[in-house]
């Protein structure tokens, strides 16, 4: 996958938050359209105070700059690196209007956070 970095970081976080995010998004994608082998596990990520306030986050899918899959949530319901989890699931699997992310997709979706 693409190392696309983009969004507004309203939050305040530092560069390590943002890299944690990012990697939790790209082993998320990876993991569910590989078949979901094991389970997400958090402790696996270093997840400061802020990365655990619950936030609303919108995780976008590209390819060639084209939606590949979009979806968020406007509510904090979860924190954040939950949501962002759960959103880059539902990004690659559940968007109504494209079929699911395939393996042979991965090396070319760009991720973007907001």
């Amino acid at each position: 996958m693409k190392e696309i970095r983009s969004g507004e970081w309203s939050p305040g976080l530092t560069q390590g938050e943002k890299e944690t995010l990012f990697t939790i998004a790209n082993e998320t994608l990876r993991w569910c359209v590989n078949g979901r082998k094991g389970a997400f596990d958090p402790a696996a990520y270093e997840l400061t105070e802020k990365l655990k306030v619950p936030m609303a986050t919108f995780v976008t899918l590209k390819i060639g700059g084209r939606l590949r899959g979009c979806i968020g949530s406007l509510t904090p319901a979860a924190p954040l690196f939950e949501s962002v989890h759960d959103n880059t699931i539902n990004a690659a699997l559940n968007d109504y209007r494209f079929r699911p992310v395939q393996p042979d997709e991965l090396p070319r979706i760009e991720i973007h956070i907001s």
